[in-house]
């Protein structure tokens, strides 16, 4: 009966480790990708040059900006999916029109419904002019082309990535499954709890 029993832990505790090691191989190159695609935060001020009130934004005041964008930091390039940067009283810039290295820093131009450019420069970090590894920086002027408004500065943040429900209950449900196998084993006697 003890060998039966001996024969069954090692049979469970090779089955929960199979339980959590192969969802983890299929889900690896997801995993990996998922990490080499960051997504930022675009913040800054700009000031209305139009001639006009745009939106919330009166003329010549100096009003926020906002948006989003993603980065590819294993190979260094702005991602097409993922842009979203918005001014006061002008469609959303979500279309990626270039993005470039210029000199040390880096350029990204954004293009709305209408035929408008939007341009940011930003600081690089942690390499100049480099998006390999990136990590956020600052934003240092431009403007959009149909000049209603001149950028005068802001900060790229990443944005903190927070676990889906979905796998922080896988994790603990493998957990559990492996301290009742370590349980069950330690219980009969079985070298595999020590």
């Amino acid at each position: 009966m003890s060998t039966m029993k001996n024969h069954l832990c090692s049979f469970l505790s090779r089955l929960a480790l199979c339980g959590l090691a192969v969802p983890l191989i299929l889900l690896s190159p997801a995993l990996v990708r998922a990490d080499a695609i960051r997504t930022f935060d675009v913040s800054g001020t700009a000031q209305n040059v139009s001639g006009a009130t745009l939106g919330s934004c009166a003329f010549f005041a100096s009003c926020p900006f906002s948006g989003t964008f993603q980065v590819d930091t294993t190979i260094g390039m702005v991602e097409s999916s993922g842009l979203d940067i918005s001014l006061p009283g002008l469609p959303s810039f979500d279309g990626l029109f270039a993005s470039s290295p210029i000199g040390t820093e880096w350029q990204i131009q954004a293009n709305s419904s209408l035929p408008n450019i939007l341009i940011l420069d930003f600081s690089t970090a942690p390499t100049l002019g480099s998006l390999v590894g990136f990590t956020g920086g600052l934003i240092g002027g431009e403007n959009d082309l149909a000049v209603n408004y001149i950028i005068s500065g802001g900060s790229i943040t990443p944005v903190t990535p927070v676990p889906e429900p979905s796998s922080l209950v896988l994790f603990a449900s493998g957990m559990l499954v492996l301290g009742l196998t370590r349980r069950f084993c330690k219980k009969i006697g079985h070298p595999l709890s020590a």
